[in-house]
């Protein structure tokens, strides 16, 4: 997503930004023409908090983790953010 597109084009929140390069796998704090918690207060915004408690978990692989981040932030955000993902896959 980016940042001046979507200053650009007058929405609230980053626009989708799609990945044609095999095997890359771009995950967002949150969807389309949505904002995300910056946790004030905290060091990190909300996703990033997730991701990296998702991502110092032993036994998961990266998909367990980003699915992990992303049920996380869904719950600590009383439902309001939900994390946006594309993948170009091989």
């Amino acid at each position: 997503m980016s940042r001046d597109r979507a200053a650009r084009d007058g929405t609230r929140g980053l626009t989708s930004m799609g990945s044609s390069v095999e095997g890359t796998y771009i995950a967002y704090a949150t969807a389309d023409n949505s904002t995300a918690d910056d946790n004030p207060g905290e060091s990190n915004g909300l996703y990033t908090s997730k991701l990296i408690s998702a991502l110092r978990m032993p036994g998961l692989d990266l998909k367990q983790v980003f699915e992990k981040a992303k049920t996380d932030v869904w719950a600590a955000s009383g439902q309001r953010q939900r994390r946006a993902a594309c993948a170009a896959r091989r």
